[in-house]
Protein backbone atom coordinates (compact mmCIF):
# COMPACT_ATOMS: atom_id res chain seq x y z
CA UNK A 1 0.00 0.00 0.00
CA UNK A 2 2.55 2.28 0.94
CA UNK A 3 4.50 2.28 -2.84
CA UNK A 4 1.38 2.21 -4.46
CA UNK A 5 0.82 5.74 -2.85
CA UNK A 6 4.47 6.84 -3.43
CA UNK A 7 3.97 6.04 -6.90
CA UNK A 8 0.43 7.92 -7.01
CA UNK A 9 2.25 11.10 -5.55
CA UNK A 10 5.09 10.81 -7.80
CA UNK A 11 2.56 10.93 -10.40
CA UNK A 12 1.37 14.61 -9.56
CA UNK A 13 4.49 15.61 -10.30
CA UNK A 14 5.75 18.21 -13.06
CA UNK A 15 7.25 16.02 -15.26
CA UNK A 16 10.11 18.41 -15.54
CA UNK A 17 11.00 17.18 -12.24
CA UNK A 18 11.68 13.05 -13.94
CA UNK A 19 13.98 15.06 -17.11
CA UNK A 20 17.84 14.05 -17.34
CA UNK A 21 18.45 17.20 -16.17
CA UNK A 22 17.11 16.37 -12.56
CA UNK A 23 19.41 15.51 -9.33
CA UNK A 24 20.34 12.54 -8.57
CA UNK A 25 17.34 10.69 -6.63
CA UNK A 26 17.13 11.13 -3.16
CA UNK A 27 16.77 7.88 -1.01
CA UNK A 28 12.97 6.72 -0.56
CA UNK A 29 11.21 8.24 2.20
CA UNK A 30 10.49 6.03 5.36
CA UNK A 31 6.80 7.27 5.83
CA UNK A 32 4.14 8.98 4.15
CA UNK A 33 4.39 12.05 6.02
CA UNK A 34 7.99 12.39 4.49
CA UNK A 35 6.92 11.41 1.05
CA UNK A 36 4.12 13.82 0.83
CA UNK A 37 6.52 16.65 2.19
CA UNK A 38 9.10 15.82 -0.20
CA UNK A 39 6.34 15.69 -3.45
CA UNK A 40 5.16 19.13 -2.02
CA UNK A 41 8.84 20.51 -2.16
CA UNK A 42 9.72 19.32 -5.27
CA UNK A 43 6.91 20.55 -6.78
CA UNK A 44 7.18 23.84 -4.96
CA UNK A 45 10.70 24.31 -6.82
CA UNK A 46 9.38 22.74 -10.09
CA UNK A 47 6.74 25.61 -10.29
CA UNK A 48 9.18 28.44 -9.14
CA UNK A 49 11.88 27.54 -11.90
CA UNK A 50 9.14 27.01 -14.29
CA UNK A 51 7.92 30.46 -13.65
CA UNK A 52 10.97 32.49 -13.27
CA UNK A 53 11.91 31.43 -17.05
CA UNK A 54 8.94 31.90 -18.47
CA UNK A 55 8.63 35.74 -16.89
CA UNK A 56 12.02 36.32 -18.16
CA UNK A 57 11.27 35.02 -21.48
CA UNK A 58 7.98 37.65 -21.61
CA UNK A 59 10.81 40.29 -20.77
CA UNK A 60 10.15 40.45 -16.73
CA UNK A 61 13.34 40.03 -14.40
CA UNK A 62 12.84 39.23 -10.83
CA UNK A 63 15.55 38.46 -8.08
CA UNK A 64 14.85 34.71 -7.38
CA UNK A 65 16.91 35.02 -4.01
CA UNK A 66 14.56 37.77 -2.91
CA UNK A 67 11.72 35.86 -4.36
CA UNK A 68 12.48 32.63 -2.66
CA UNK A 69 12.73 34.64 0.93
CA UNK A 70 9.75 36.20 0.87
CA UNK A 71 8.02 33.14 -0.21
CA UNK A 72 9.53 31.26 3.23
CA UNK A 73 8.31 33.57 5.01
CA UNK A 74 5.05 34.14 3.84
CA UNK A 75 4.60 30.04 4.25
CA UNK A 76 2.52 30.70 7.85
CA UNK A 77 0.32 33.41 6.58
CA UNK A 78 -3.40 32.06 5.37
CA UNK A 79 -3.73 32.08 1.65
CA UNK A 80 -6.08 35.10 0.48
CA UNK A 81 -7.83 35.37 -2.99
CA UNK A 82 -7.77 38.87 -2.62
CA UNK A 83 -4.15 39.07 -2.34
CA UNK A 84 -3.36 36.45 -5.21
CA UNK A 85 -5.62 38.39 -7.64
CA UNK A 86 -3.67 41.32 -6.99
CA UNK A 87 -0.40 39.61 -7.60
CA UNK A 88 -1.59 38.03 -10.82
CA UNK A 89 -2.73 41.45 -12.01
CA UNK A 90 0.89 43.30 -11.60
CA UNK A 91 2.82 40.47 -12.82
CA UNK A 92 0.05 40.70 -15.93
CA UNK A 93 0.73 44.27 -16.07
CA UNK A 94 4.70 44.01 -16.11
CA UNK A 95 4.52 41.38 -18.98
CA UNK A 96 2.41 43.53 -20.75
CA UNK A 97 4.45 46.71 -20.09
CA UNK A 98 7.46 44.63 -21.03
CA UNK A 99 6.00 43.30 -24.33
CA UNK A 100 4.74 46.86 -25.24
CA UNK A 101 8.63 48.06 -25.19
CA UNK A 102 9.35 45.57 -27.35
CA UNK A 103 7.49 46.04 -29.71
CA UNK A 104 7.95 49.57 -29.80
CA UNK A 105 11.90 48.86 -30.17
CA UNK A 106 10.90 46.90 -33.29
CA UNK A 107 8.64 49.21 -34.76
CA UNK A 108 11.10 52.37 -34.04
CA UNK A 109 14.32 50.30 -35.79
CA UNK A 110 12.18 49.09 -38.63
CA UNK A 111 10.75 52.73 -39.31
CA UNK A 112 14.55 54.04 -39.02
CA UNK A 113 15.88 51.71 -42.25
CA UNK A 114 16.34 53.52 -45.29
CA UNK A 115 13.48 53.69 -47.57
CA UNK A 116 11.24 52.83 -44.88
CA UNK A 117 7.51 54.46 -44.69
CA UNK A 118 5.35 54.81 -41.94
CA UNK A 119 1.63 54.63 -42.78
CA UNK A 120 -0.73 56.22 -40.56
CA UNK A 121 -2.02 52.66 -39.22
CA UNK A 122 1.56 52.65 -38.20
CA UNK A 123 2.01 49.36 -41.07
CA UNK A 124 5.55 49.82 -42.09
CA UNK A 125 6.65 49.35 -46.23
CA UNK A 126 10.14 49.13 -47.33
CA UNK A 127 10.71 48.83 -51.17
CA UNK A 128 13.02 45.91 -52.18
CA UNK A 129 11.80 45.92 -55.84
CA UNK A 130 9.57 47.88 -57.16
CA UNK A 131 6.98 46.05 -59.17
CA UNK A 132 5.86 47.27 -62.88
CA UNK A 133 2.49 45.59 -62.78
CA UNK A 134 -1.17 46.14 -61.38
CA UNK A 135 -1.95 47.15 -57.81
CA UNK A 136 -4.10 45.06 -56.23
CA UNK A 137 -7.41 46.59 -54.63
CA UNK A 138 -8.93 45.08 -51.66
CA UNK A 139 -11.97 42.57 -54.06
CA UNK A 140 -8.56 41.41 -55.99
CA UNK A 141 -7.17 37.98 -55.57
CA UNK A 142 -3.79 37.85 -55.38
CA UNK A 143 -0.46 35.39 -55.93
CA UNK A 144 2.01 35.42 -53.81
CA UNK A 145 5.39 34.27 -51.84
CA UNK A 146 5.93 35.66 -48.61
CA UNK A 147 8.51 34.98 -45.58
CA UNK A 148 6.73 36.08 -42.34
CA UNK A 149 9.37 36.76 -39.42
CA UNK A 150 8.75 37.53 -35.42
CA UNK A 151 10.38 40.24 -33.99
CA UNK A 152 13.24 37.94 -32.59
CA UNK A 153 14.02 36.79 -36.34
CA UNK A 154 12.15 33.46 -36.02
CA UNK A 155 10.30 32.27 -39.24
CA UNK A 156 7.05 31.28 -38.51
CA UNK A 157 5.96 30.87 -42.24
CA UNK A 158 7.72 30.46 -45.55
CA UNK A 159 6.16 30.13 -48.62
CA UNK A 160 9.38 29.99 -50.90
CA UNK A 161 10.16 26.47 -50.88
CA UNK A 162 7.04 25.34 -52.48
CA UNK A 163 3.99 26.88 -54.58
CA UNK A 164 2.88 30.88 -53.87
CA UNK A 165 -0.09 31.70 -52.22
CA UNK A 166 -3.31 32.54 -54.07
CA UNK A 167 -6.00 34.47 -51.55
CA UNK A 168 -8.17 37.49 -51.52
CA UNK A 169 -6.67 40.32 -50.79
CA UNK A 170 -9.58 41.21 -47.62
CA UNK A 171 -8.73 37.58 -46.64
CA UNK A 172 -5.40 38.63 -44.78
CA UNK A 173 -4.74 40.31 -41.48
CA UNK A 174 -5.32 43.39 -41.70
CA UNK A 175 -1.47 44.92 -42.38
CA UNK A 176 -0.97 42.03 -45.08
CA UNK A 177 -4.24 43.60 -46.78
CA UNK A 178 -3.17 47.17 -45.74
CA UNK A 179 -0.18 46.55 -47.47
CA UNK A 180 -0.52 44.55 -50.56
CA UNK A 181 -2.63 47.57 -51.78
CA UNK A 182 0.12 49.74 -51.56
CA UNK A 183 2.29 47.10 -54.00
CA UNK A 184 2.78 46.81 -57.71
CA UNK A 185 2.67 43.07 -59.12
CA UNK A 186 6.61 41.95 -59.95
CA UNK A 187 7.94 43.83 -56.63
CA UNK A 188 9.18 42.72 -53.73
CA UNK A 189 8.54 44.26 -50.50
CA UNK A 190 8.45 43.92 -46.60
CA UNK A 191 6.33 44.83 -44.44
CA UNK A 192 6.69 45.52 -40.50
CA UNK A 193 3.66 45.04 -39.01
CA UNK A 194 2.32 46.30 -34.90
CA UNK A 195 0.31 43.42 -33.30
CA UNK A 196 -2.86 45.37 -33.77
CA UNK A 197 -2.29 44.81 -37.69
CA UNK A 198 -1.57 40.64 -37.03
CA UNK A 199 -2.74 38.40 -34.67
CA UNK A 200 -3.06 40.84 -31.86
CA UNK A 201 -3.68 39.73 -28.56
CA UNK A 202 -4.93 36.70 -29.82
CA UNK A 203 -1.98 35.17 -30.92
CA UNK A 204 -1.69 32.06 -33.74
CA UNK A 205 -1.47 28.80 -31.68
CA UNK A 206 1.63 27.78 -30.72
CA UNK A 207 2.97 29.87 -33.48
CA UNK A 208 2.76 33.10 -33.05
CA UNK A 209 2.29 34.29 -29.50
CA UNK A 210 0.17 36.88 -27.93
CA UNK A 211 0.66 40.69 -28.57
CA UNK A 212 3.92 39.92 -31.23
CA UNK A 213 4.67 42.50 -34.34
CA UNK A 214 5.36 40.79 -37.17
CA UNK A 215 7.89 41.06 -40.44
CA UNK A 216 6.89 40.09 -43.69
CA UNK A 217 9.18 40.12 -47.08
CA UNK A 218 6.43 39.70 -50.12
CA UNK A 219 7.03 39.14 -53.36
CA UNK A 220 3.76 40.34 -55.63
CA UNK A 221 3.37 37.74 -58.38
CA UNK A 222 0.36 38.52 -59.97
CA UNK A 223 -3.06 40.13 -59.43
CA UNK A 224 -6.07 38.40 -60.59
CA UNK A 225 -8.71 41.88 -60.68
CA UNK A 226 -12.49 40.88 -59.26
CA UNK A 227 -15.10 39.49 -61.12
CA UNK A 228 -17.26 42.47 -62.35
CA UNK A 229 -21.02 42.41 -60.97
CA UNK A 230 -23.39 41.51 -63.69
CA UNK A 231 -25.43 44.03 -65.55
CA UNK A 232 -28.40 45.03 -63.83
CA UNK A 233 -31.03 44.43 -66.11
Amino acid sequence: MKKKMILALAALAPAAMWGASAAPAAAAPDSLTEAAATMIVSNFQAGMSQMFSQLHAMGVDVDSATVVDMVVARLGQPYSNEAHRAAAMTLADAVERAAAARENAFLAAAAAREGARTLPSGLIIETLREGTGATPAATDTVVFHYIGKLADGTVFDDSTNGEPLTGPVAGMVAGMTEGLQQMKAGGRYVLTMPSALGYGQRGAGDVIPPNSPLEFTVELIEVKPAAPAPAAR
